[in-house]
Order: structure tokens, then sequence, then C-alpha cells
């Protein structure tokens, strides 16, 4: 067992808590505001919604996509729901739209068509349960590194919020990609 003295500058009688500089408040990105594709981007969205088979089976749509952010959407559809009896959607939806938002977020962070982007470790914290209706899922780079990115996502029902990304989120989720540089690897063989 761990032995910890008190500081001399400190009452004994002062808690812990009370001597433990306040936690620096992570940074955030606000939800952009209009929703647009970048055109630099225009190539990747219809490649999101139209050439991957299990986004375009759920009708998945791109709201947003800039350097380093994502906005997807997933509409309404009595196939989404996991609980009959609420209903409410399943909880494999709302991680899908997670990671695939992520995904994208990392995607329009790499300057070549030949790099990709996989995903090594998904964290979902499920908050409430999702009613029927549209969903939306914000996502943007935390970290950008040579081989691992960083993403932190919001899923939202019906529409995103206006202000403060946190309010009324169904879901968040953090996401860690690998990060292959297919153009590099290709130099150094």
């Amino acid at each position: 067992m761990a032995h910890f003295t008190q500081a001399p500058d400190h009452p004994v009688d002062t808690p812990a808590s009370a001597r433990l500089a306040p936690a620096a408040k992570v940074p955030t990105m606000r939800i952009p505001s209009p929703l647009c594709i970048d055109p630099a981007f225009a190539g990747l969205a219809r490649f999101m919604q139209e050439q991957i088979p299990f986004n375009k089976h759920l009708q998945m749509r791109v709201e947003h996509l800039g350097a380093g952010s994502c906005v997807l959407r997933v509409p309404w559809s009595e196939v989404l729901i996991g609980d009959p009896t609420r209903p409410a959607v399943h909880g494999g939806v709302l991680s899908t739209l997670i990671d695939t938002t992520g995904g994208a977020a990392v995607f329009s962070r790499l300057t070549r068509i030949e790099d990709r982007v996989s995903t090594v470790d998904l964290r979902v914290d499920y908050l409430r349960p999702g009613p029927s209706e549209d969903l939306w899922c914000f996502a943007h780079v935390v970290r950008m590194g040579n081989k691992v990115a960083v993403t932190r996502m919001h899923v939202y029902a019906g529409a995103l919020p206006e202000h403060d990304e946190d309010e009324g989120a169904l879901a968040t989720g953090t996401a860690v990609y690998n990060v292959v540089r297919r153009s590099e690897s290709a130099k150094s063989s």
C-alpha cells in the first residue's frame, strides 16, 4: 500500500480533492455551421455514401465533410430498432455511425488517395435510448499523427444541437485509427 504524506502548506483537515488542481478542459471543436461538403472532399463523400455497401444499406448520408471534421446522418427506419418495447435504436447502429464518422474525419486529413485508415480501438458511451428519428453524428480529429489518429464523436437524434456539442447526445465515442501511408511504404521498398 502506498504511503502519502501531507504537504506542509496544507492544513491536515483539508480534503485531498481540494488540494488538486482543476482538470484542464479538453478542447472541443464546434459543430460546423452551415453544414457543407468541401469541394476538395466531394469524391470522398460520394465514396462513403455509394461505394461502401454497409453505409449504402443504412442509407448513410454525408452532411458535412471538411479537413478533420465530418457529419453523417442515418435516416430513420423501423429496421434500426433494437428494443421494440420502447422502441429504441440498436446500439450497433450507433457504434457503426460513430466509427464511420470518425473514420471519414481521419480520411479527410490524409494527403494521398493511396493511404488507408483502419479502426484500432473504439469506445462508445451510450447515454440515453435513441428515439425514432434520424441519427446525426459529428466527429472531429483530436490528433493526427504519421501512424495513428484519434477522433471524438457525438450522436444526436433529430438534428444537431445549435450550441453545445454535449447537449442532448445519445452516445459519445472516442476512436483510435491506424494510418497506413502506402505512398511512404512504396518509397522505402
